[in-house]
């Protein structure tokens, strides 16, 4: 697990090995941007976790700097990585679907994150991402880093506009 600890402390957030029993999330005080539903153990209401940035930014933060099939030259992407996200919020499944608000969807499995450098990203370049420009988040891969991400498999992983996280 990314986060072996029994209970350490980090950014406000309380991480439990399995195990033990968990946590609630605090509740978001802003502008509510993913929504993560299904098998997860961690919750903040209605039995889902809400984020709203300032929750996401308190989450250890990871750059990528890479290009993409739809920008030009290289971009720094920063935001949490996937299995932070997941460990975050107890995630007990095997895949996750990805809703963007423009209602495209695509399934990932949630070793994304440790196995091929999942990124959910709340910055481009430095700079939050609107809804009418690919944001507020971006779930993205390091293609440049790593070749294996290279391909239409991964490329219909890589939803921008996210807003919603299902595990099953």
């Amino acid at each position: 697990m990314v986060l072996a600890l029994a209970a350490a402390m980090f950014g406000g957030f309380l991480f439990v090995a399995p195990g033990q029993p968990a946590e609630p999330l605090p509740k978001a005080r802003g502008e509510i941007v993913l929504r993560i539903a299904g098998a997860i153990s961690r919750t903040n209401g209605d039995g889902d976790a809400y984020f709203d940035r300032a929750m996401l930014e308190a989450l250890p933060a990871r750059q990528i700097v890479t290009e993409t099939p739809w920008t030009k030259g290289l971009h720094t992407f920063t935001g949490v990585p996937f299995d932070v996200l997941m460990e975050t919020v107890g995630a007990r499944g095997s895949t996750a679907t990805a809703d963007a608000l423009n209602d495209y969807s695509a399934d990932l499995p949630l070793d994304d994150g440790t196995r091929h450098g999942a990124l959910i990203a709340y910055l481009f370049d430095g700079q939050p991402m609107l809804p009418s420009d690919r944001g507020p988040l971006w779930l993205i891969y390091p293609f440049n880093d790593r070749p294996e991400t290279r391909t239409e498999t991964f490329y219909v992983r890589a939803v921008w506009n996210l807003y919603q996280l299902t595990v099953r």
